[in-house]
């Protein structure tokens, strides 16, 4: 067998089409443990850079690719079990040693099913919040001296579009000066009593 540069150069110019024969073989290695650039070292198989532009351009490769490594985490798993059973107090520390390495590599290579973390889930987009801001204060009626409390409360529409613009300018004015809904509370002790119907589509609660 040529084993001269040329020749080995020639060999991977042939191999540089992703062939099926070539490609189950890189498979093969790489299930029984060698990485891939052990695998492309062989001057029979392609380098390789060639070999991670086939995993790029042609997705039954990669596909095969990966379920090689995950077999190879498998192996990898059974061979941790038998270590650890197999361990003595001698030899414990370079078993433990031995063991993380398995585990990690095992995790890289099957992370669906010996990786510790969870897949993270796709951000979602936030979830849309409306608030409703109430001015509440004190009136005094000037004719019979009681007291009451009123709420305004600005028209949704209204506040919406002020949220928009950057600006919050709820409409604080009384019933029927304006857009605004007002709920006036009359009695002693506040908000006790019975609800009916006011002016302007407010709420008035008489005791």
């Amino acid at each position: 067998m040529d084993a001269s540069p040329a020749a080995a150069l020639d060999r991977r110019a042939r191999n540089a089409l992703c062939t099926a024969v070539v490609a189950r073989e890189v498979c093969r290695r790489v299930a029984e443990g060698q990485t891939l650039k052990e695998v492309c070292a062989d001057p029979h198989l392609p380098s390789l850079r060639t070999v991670v532009r086939w995993r790029e351009d042609h997705p039954e490769f990669a596909e095969d690719l990966r379920q090689a490594r995950e077999g190879l985490a498998e192996r990898l798993s059974d061979l941790g079990w038998k270590m650890a059973m197999e361990a003595t107090p001698e030899t414990a520390y370079l078993t433990r040693v031995r063991l993380g390495q398995l585990r990690w590599t095992a995790a890289v290579m099957g992370p669906r099913t010996h990786g510790r973390l969870k897949p993270a889930e796709a951000p979602q987009p936030p979830e849309v919040q409306t608030y409703c801001f109430r001015h509440f204060k004190i009136e005094e009626n000037t004719v019979t001296g009681q007291h009451r409390v009123v709420g305004y409360t600005p028209d949704p529409d209204h506040a919406a579009g002020a949220h928009q613009r950057g600006a919050v300018e709820g409409p604080d004015r009384p019933r029927g000066q304006g857009r605004g809904r007002a709920a006036a509370v009359r009695g002693d002790p506040p908000f006790a009593g019975r609800a009916a119907t006011g002016r302007s589509g407010g709420v008035v609660l008489r005791g």
